[in-house]
């Protein structure tokens, strides 16, 4: 979705849009404030930490890129995200138990 959307200040939306516009805190913020929930969906779809980690890090890296490509959910960033995290846990897995 766009990051024309207008979001409510101080919102993981708004955290969102302004790390967009490269603002590095905005983007500490938003981690700070999703980053448990991200890893605890890691941890359930990989049984493991120390891969849901890896996870956590792969999402993040992503979301950033993202960000500055302008590309990221404006309207429900949250589920977005975690869906996000729920599909590279998931790759993760699928990859680990086919030995690639």
């Amino acid at each position: 979705m766009s990051s024309q959307c207008l979001a409510r200040p101080g919102s993981i939306a708004a955290l969102l849009q302004r790390a967009a516009a490269a603002d590095e805190s905005a983007f500490m913020d938003f981690y700070d404030r999703t980053a448990a929930r991200v890893f605890r969906v890691a941890r359930c779809v990989t049984g493991d930490d120390t891969t849901a980690c890896d996870v956590v890090c792969t999402v993040y890296a992503g979301v950033w890129r993202d960000c500055l490509a302008g590309v990221h959910e404006a309207r429900q960033p949250e589920a977005w995200l975690l869906a996000r995290a729920y599909r590279e846990a998931t790759r993760v897995t699928r990859a680990r138990r086919t030995g690639q």
